[in-house]
C-alpha cells in the first residue's frame, strides 16, 4: 500500500522539509522543540509502521506516526488522515488503539408515574418552564429512577451500594450518557456545598474503562457528506444543555448539530473525543457559558484545539441568569462573543 498523500502533505506542511538521499526519510524542524532535528520515515521496510525520531538531545520525541500525531502536527485532511489509518491498520491492528470508535449500548429507558417520579418532572418543567410529558423526557434520554432502569434492563450487578443507589434514586434525574456507559445523576435536593452530581456506570462494575464516555448529548443525524461545518454545541451542565436546545434558535435543525454536556470533562476534550468518533473535521463551536466563566477560559480551549480541527467559527455565548439552565424568561437577553 503506497503512501502518496501522507509523503505530500508531510513535504508541503512541515517546515524545512529536506528528504534523504535515497528518499526513505524526511528531515524537518520539530513541531515540539523547534529544532531542525525530527527525522520522518516515509518509505517504510515491507509491513513495518512510519516511524519519526527527534535526535535533539533536550527533545527526543519518537514514536510510531499514527492519525493521533499527524493531526496534532496539523494535519486536517481526511483522505490523507485514512489513507495513513489504513496502512497502519494492515500494518499491526494495535498500531491505532489509541481511539476506539464506540458502539452504543441498548438500554431501554422507562419512566413510570409512581413513587416521586411526579415531583422531579415537574422540577424539570418548572425550571426549563417547558411542559414536557414523561413520555418526552425519553427523547432527551432522561430517565428519572434509577431502579427503574436497572430492573427494566435487567442490570444486575450495582456500581455502589445499596443504600447509596436508593439515595440516588430518591434524589436524583438520571441523564444517560451519550453512548449509555454511564447514567449522570444530578441531585436536586443537594444543599449548598454538597455535591450535586454523581456519575453511575450503567455496566455495573466500579471500575472504569478509558474508552467510557461521560458526556451528556441528545440524540442527533450526522451526515459525513453534508459540505456544511457541523456545528458543536458545548455547555457545563446537563440543564444548560437543555435551556440552550430548547430556548435558542441554534436547536431548530438537529442535522449535524451536536449539543454536549462536559459534566466536568474538560472541553477541549469533549470536543476532540466527539469529532474523532463522528470523523469530524471542520466544524462550527458554540460555547453556552455559565456566567462566572470568563472568555480567557475559551480561548485556552482554542488554543489547545488549533491545527486539529478546521474550526469555521467559535462563538461564546452568555445570558442574563448563571447559566443557560432556566426557563426562556430568566434566560433574558443573550450575547455573543465572537473568537473566531
Amino acid at each position: 500500500m503506497n503512501l502518496d498523500l501522507v509523503r505530500e502533505w508531510l513535504e508541503a506542511e512541515m517546515v524545512n522539509v529536506r528528504p534523504s538521499g535515497d528518499g526513505a526519510w524526511l528531515r524537518v524542524e520539530c513541531p515540539w522543540c523547534g529544532h531542525q532535528d525530527l527525522s520522518i520515515q516515509v518509505d517504510p521496510d515491507d509491513k513495518a509502521p512510519l516511524t519519526y525520531k527527534c535526535f535533539s538531545a533536550s527533545c527526543d520525541k519518537h514514536g510510531v506516526l499514527t492519525t493521533d500525531v499527524l493531526r496534532e502536527w496539523g494535519c486536517i485532511d481526511e483522505p490523507t488522515l485514512t489513507e495513513l489509518a489504513m496502512y497502519n491498520k494492515t500494518v499491526n491492528p494495535y498500531v491505532e488503539k489509541t481511539f476506539v470508535v464506540r458502539e452504543k449500548r441498548d438500554y431501554r429507558i422507562v419512566n413510570l408515574p409512581r413513587g416521586n417520579a411526579m415531583v422531579k418532572l415537574r422540577y424539570i418543567q418548572e425550571r426549563l418552564g417547558v411542559p414536557l410529558s414523561l413520555d418526552q423526557l425519553k427523547d432527551f434520554k432522561i430517565q428519572l429512577s434509577i431502579l427503574d432502569m436497572l430492573r427494566v434492563n435487567d442490570i444486575r450487578d450495582i456500581a455502589t451500594s445499596q443504600s447509596h443507589l436508593r439515595a440516588i434514586d430518591v434524589n436524583c434525574i438520571g441523564f444517560v450518557s451519550l453512548y449509555d456507559d454511564y447514567l449522570i445523576c444530578r441531585n436536586i435536593a443537594a444543599q449548598k456545598g454538597e455535591m450535586r452530581y454523581y456519575n453511575y456506570r450503567l455496566s455495573g462494575t466500579r471500575k472504569s474503562n478509558k474508552d467510557d464516555l461521560k458526556i451528556y448529548g441528545l440524540p442527533t443525524d450526522i451526515d459525513l457528506l453534508d459540505p456544511r461545518a457541523a456545528n458543536i454545541n458545548v455547555t457545563e451542565g446537563v440543564f444548560s444543555l437543555l435551556g440552550a436546545y430548547l430556548h435558542t434558535s441554534i436547536g431548530k435543525d438537529r442535522r449535524n448539530n451536536l449539543f454536549l454536556a462536559n459534566c466536568g470533562t474538560m472541553g477541549q476534550s469533549t470536543i476532540m473525543r466527539v469529532c474523532k468518533q463522528y470523523g469530524l473535521t471542520k466544524v462550527r463551536l458554540n460555547f453556552f457559558s455559565d456566567s462566572e466563566i470568563e472568555v480567557s477560559a475559551y480561548e485556552k480551549i482554542l488554543k489547545e484545539l488549533k491545527g486539529r480541527l478546521d474550526i469555521r467559527s467559535a462563538i461564546v455565548w452568555y445570558c442574563e441568569a448563571d447559566d443557560f439552565g432556566h426557563n426562556k424568561k430568566d434566560i433574558g437577553k443573550i450575547r455573543q462573543v465572537s473568537l473566531v
